[in-house]
């Protein structure tokens, strides 16, 4: 069951605990990155992707409740500036809030690139990346 959830979802590989009545169950299927071979197991240690986005995404709508961001306003418009960003490249202006929760802001993944300048993979707004297989498409057929 769980490679049928690996190949629907474009994934390397899977880890997954179900907890019930004091009892925790680890199933594991799959591989902890696309070309490897080792195979996940309990002491498979995972990048945490995309799990900041969820606190990210609660940040922005409390402060969108509140009446102190829109979503649609670019960041920096907020924030000023932000020194992993190339402070020459105006592009960087434009993402917003939206793009950066719907993998529409051009950014590549910070952990790609240390503490060293965070790349832009394409124009904000313009287009979609697929996580997992990392397939860019026009923003507007997603």
């Amino acid at each position: 069951m769980l490679d049928h959830v690996i190949d629907d979802n474009y994934l390397a590989g899977i880890q997954l605990a179900y907890s019930a009545k004091g009892k925790t169950t680890l199933y594991n299927a799959g591989v902890g990155k696309r070309g490897q071979t080792k195979k996940i197991n309990a002491n498979t240690v995972f990048r945490a992707g995309s799990l900041g986005k969820a606190v990210f995404a609660y940040a922005i709508m409390r402060l969108y409740d509140k009446g102190l961001i829109h979503i649609d306003t670019p960041l920096l418009a907020y924030i000023g500036t932000y020194n992993r960003f190339d402070s020459t490249d105006k592009q960087y202006g434009k993402i917003t809030a939206r793009m950066v929760l719907s993998h529409r802001s051009g950014l590549a993944e910070f952990s790609e690139f240390g503490s060293a300048k965070v790349k832009l993979l394409f124009e904000p707004g313009g287009l979609f990346r697929l996580l997992g297989r990392g397939d860019l498409v026009p923003a507007k057929s997603y």
